[in-house]
């Protein structure tokens, strides 16, 4: 090992950013080279810190760590103790964390953080069992609710718990699918859904024809501002045709109107600065 290697990696303030190239030499110099004991490792730094080889590794390691840091933890499991691969784990994982925390949650470090919001799914559909189950995956709290007698119990054969009604009061922190607009009981459900104060109401629908819904909500005097609230289609266009799709598109639209992104493949980028 060179000792320019060495001093970086055990400097605990370096005046220049070693490169990967640099970082590599320490780590496999380490692995083949018997080690000094760690007084003499300790010269190399001006802070007099003890040294040992997970020390070293981990000094190089955290110059690399944005790049591969779980390729290189991987590698390390055959060349460090256990209990120094634990630690550089821990450490690396944490530096990984502090640069991006949505990396730690898509390796299944870290738990999906829960929005408490509820994703009320309107009358029990083949749409209605895949959006609750995706939606709450993706943190939502899933909720059904089914007026009908008849599919309600069909809804608790099936394993859940419909609500014959929708709460009335105001700020409900909810977003609110009906899934089927052929039902007869859509104009009361949506009159339900917005006399809730849900955050968010949608119909199911194909823009191409006529919104049942319009009528249907005037027939009961709901007035034209409330009216407008309803979204109408929704979810992203995906082309969806069977009830998976739809309930994935419809959840994709949620999830991007709750991150406050439009949805589809373009994304911004960051300004070079």
């Amino acid at each position: 090992m060179t000792s320019e290697a060495l001093i970086t990696a055990t400097t605990s303030l370096p005046s220049v950013r070693p490169s990967s190239w640099a970082a590599s030499t320490v780590i496999e110099a380490t692995s083949r080279v018997p080690f000094a004991s760690s007084t003499t490792l300790a010269v190399a730094s001006p802070c007099v810190i003890p040294v040992t080889r997970a020390l070293i590794w981990l000094r190089a390691l955290s110059f690399m760590a944005a790049t591969f840091p779980h390729r290189t933890v991987i590698k390390l499991e055959g060349m460090t103790s256990a209990a120094e691969n634990s630690t550089l784990t821990s450490i690396i994982s944490d530096s990984t964390a502090a640069e991006d925390p949505t990396c730690e949650v898509a390796h299944g470090h870290a738990p999906a953080p829960e929005t408490g919001r509820a994703l009320v799914a309107v009358f029990f559909s083949p749409v209605a069992r895949f959006l609750l189950s995706y939606g709450q995956d993706a943190g939502f709290r899933p909720v059904l609710a089914e007026p009908d007698p008849e599919q309600a119990e069909a809804a608790r054969q099936a394993g859940f718990e419909p609500l014959a009604a929708l709460p009335a009061g105001s700020g409900w922190d909810a977003d609110v699918v009906v899934t089927d607009h052929h039902r007869p009981e859509l104009g009361l459900v949506l009159q339900q859904a917005l006399a809730s104060g849900a955050r968010w109401v949608g119909v199911m629908g194909n823009p191409r024809h006529p919104a049942p819904h319009i009528p249907a909500l005037a027939g009961l005097g709901v007035p034209e501002p409330e009216i407008a609230r309803v979204h109408r289609p929704i979810g992203l266009n995906i082309g969806s045709r069977n009830p998976a799709e739809i309930a994935i598109a419809t959840l994709a639209g949620l999830i991007a109107d709750r991150n406050g992104r439009p949805g589809g493949f373009a994304f911004p980028v960051p300004a070079a600065g």
